[in-house]
């Protein structure tokens, strides 16, 4: 199930999962889009335990983890992969400290990709790399010049992520990411 009232209007409450998950046993998840931690509490207290949360937030995955998610569905990990793939998994070997930090790093960016409706940013920034084609269907519009240079400053946090994963690596500080 995704939940994400800034697209339909209004939430799916922990109650209703439960019962769409009593009535259709084959709805065992739910992508969380959307700030509400307390209903992300009452899911993990409400449904069994084999009912799966992801974070649809990339800026919440690490609370969302520590009240029980499992992971993230990410725009930024187009951009930032193996940060967003240390974080998660410091987070699970208990590495609170690296976990954090390489939140408040990837923030920016995280953040940054939203400034203009999603997909249209991380798009543009695949485009840029040659991985997507520029174009955009209505009612999306592709970035005009003055925010094209944002993609621009999208693409040099990235590469400075993706350096600091590569010198931890280099300097084997990057025993919590290969768990």
């Amino acid at each position: 199930v995704y939940n994400i009232p800034g697209r339909c209007g209004t939430a799916i409450e922990a109650e209703t999962l439960l019962a769409l998950h009593q009535r259709c046993p084959n709805v065992v998840g739910v992508k969380q889009s959307h700030g509400d931690l307390d209903c992300l509490s009452r899911i993990r207290s409400l449904l069994p335990e084999g009912f799966r949360v992801w974070s649809g937030d990339d800026a919440l995955t690490l609370p969302m983890l520590a009240l029980g998610a499992e992971g993230v569905v990410s725009v930024a990990a187009h951009l930032c992969a193996p940060t967003m793939l240390a974080m998660i998994r410091a987070f699970k070997a208990g590495d609170a400290a690296t976990a954090q930090r390489l939140h408040r790093e990837a923030l920016p960016l995280m953040q940054g990709l939203f400034k203009l409706p999603n997909p249209t940013l991380v798009k543009a920034c695949m485009a840029r790399l040659g991985f997507a084609k520029p174009t955009m269907r209505l009612p999306m519009l592709e970035p005009d010049e003055i925010e094209s240079v944002w993609v621009g400053k999208l693409l040099e946090w990235a590469e400075t992520l993706a350096a600091a994963r590569g010198a931890e690596a280099q300097a084997g500080l990057g025993a919590a990411s290969a768990r």
